[in-house]
């Protein structure tokens, strides 16, 4: 094995476990919560990212054991899990947005094709800055289509600041570069005075929410609420949060880089 695969498989396997990943990813967490935190080191091994880097299930368990990691421990029954609690981040605030983006060459495997492009941009933008995290965002259907545009989370709000001031050129194309604060506060001007719109915003798990939606209901439990007016109760406080986390630009941004 050799020294590139083997940091490849750390560096994957230690954001799989991140506070930029984990309290998004649903079936992690969930996992994440069954057997003491120990996760089978095969499940993530046959992640469709982890097959790119290597698909020998004994390259990913040696690679983990090579060398002590300050997020993750492994142990002899061939699984790991994460040594501490996760945190919440204020994500936002040290992340930019980011565009324009394709993919040049597209072969027979999409999903592929858009883990490369994300590892090629993560590469570009960890010439100025630690990333954290490339988010390629897709239009908001059921396997939508990457929109060519990302927004990249570095290690501190300064570092993104930094960043989103540069001019910078991604295969020969000038970026569109802003803090994601900025590109929010900008999407929320341009359409301020648009009509009522029947959007549906996409479910965005959330681990913080959802242990946040399970104490409001132990609460109302006790305040004896009946099991029907608890449940509407809480899918409307969902549907309420869910609306308010999806931001304006996710709502109208088809049509505005429809316009451009």
């Amino acid at each position: 094995m050799s020294a590139t695969t083997e940091s490849k498989i750390r560096k994957q396997v230690e954001f799989y476990f991140s506070d930029s990943n984990l309290p998004f990813d649903k079936y992690l967490w969930e996992e994440s919560k069954k057997n003491d935190g120990w996760i089978p080191i095969k499940t993530i091994a046959n992640f469709k990212k982890m097959k790119m880097i290597s698909e020998d299930l004994d390259t990913v368990v040696a690679a983990l054991k090579a060398e002590p990691s300050d997020l993750i421990e492994v142990n002899d029954e061939q699984q790991v899990r994460r040594k501490t609690e996760v945190k919440q981040q204020d994500h936002e605030s040290r992340s930019i947005y980011a565009k324009p983006f394709a993919i040049e060459t597209a072969t027979e495997d999409s999903t592929a094709d858009l883990l490369n492009l994300q590892d090629e941009i993560q590469d570009f933008f960890e010439q100025h800055g630690k990333v954290l995290c490339v988010r390629m965002r897709k239009e908001n259907v059921r396997g939508g289509a990457f929109k060519g545009s990302v927004f990249v989370e570095f290690s501190t709000p300064e570092e993104a600041e930094k960043v989103a001031a540069m001019e910078l050129e991604f295969k020969g194309n000038k970026l569109d570069l802003k803090t994601k604060a900025a590109y929010k506060a900008i999407k929320a001007e341009q359409y301020k005075d648009a009509p009522p719109s029947k959007f549906r915003p996409k479910f965005r798990f959330n681990a913080f929410k959802e242990n946040q939606h399970q104490g409001n209901k132990q609460r109302g439990g006790k305040r004896g609420h009946s099991d029907k007016a608890k449940k509407d109760d809480s899918k409307r406080q969902r549907t309420e949060e869910d609306k308010a986390e999806a931001t304006t630009e996710d709502k109208t941004e088809d049509k505005a880089e429809a316009e451009q």
